[in-house]
């Protein structure tokens, strides 16, 4: 897995999480797998939000892409993902977090429906365009890659153009 968004001090960063398809032994994915489906719901959900937002995530992130839950919370329950091995906290900032391992990441966005990676795309841009409203210009690229994963052509077009826009001006 591979990701190179801009990152957001604040709430750790904003990945664009382009999914590298690498074959992953199945006795790997079926451990990984098993260990994720033991897992509460709400630990669950959040880490699969977590899998569409990128490597590396903060919490204000998580709360506002998966709206049931608080932003202490989502903290909760991401220091209990950590625990479990499956996530790392980020630095001395303890309100980032990233996937203790690619293949983590890669196996929980695998056990998404089409229907759940499109509504989680779609909360996950909703988010980033709610937190970063104020300049989105860092963002635009990885609003593209939400926004088309979520199958809303219009907001895929004008952030693509953006970033291309800005690509071009660099």
């Amino acid at each position: 897995l591979s990701t190179s968004a801009p990152t957001e001090a604040e709430s750790g960063s904003v990945d664009s999480p382009p999914i590298r398809r690498e074959t992953v032994p199945v006795t790997v994915q079926s451990l990984i797998a098993s260990r994720l489906d033991a897992l509460p719901p709400a630990e669950d959900l959040v880490l699969k939000t977590a899998s569409v937002i990128g490597d590396r995530f903060g919490v204000d992130l998580v709360a506002a892409a998966y709206a049931r839950i608080g932003r202490g919370s989502a903290l909760d329950i991401l220091t209990n993902l950590a625990e479990r091995h499956l996530l790392v906290r980020e630095g001395a900032d303890t309100r980032s977090f990233a996937f203790q391992h690619a293949i983590i990441r890669e196996v929980t966005y695998q056990q998404l429906t089409g229907e759940q990676r499109r509504d989680l795309h779609r909360h996950v841009a909703e988010a980033i365009e709610g937190q970063y409203r104020s300049d989105l210009r860092p963002y635009f690229a990885t609003l593209a890659h939400h926004w088309s994963d979520a199958g809303v052509a219009t907001a895929t077009l004008k952030y693509s153009d953006q970033s291309a826009s800005q690509a071009l001006a660099a």
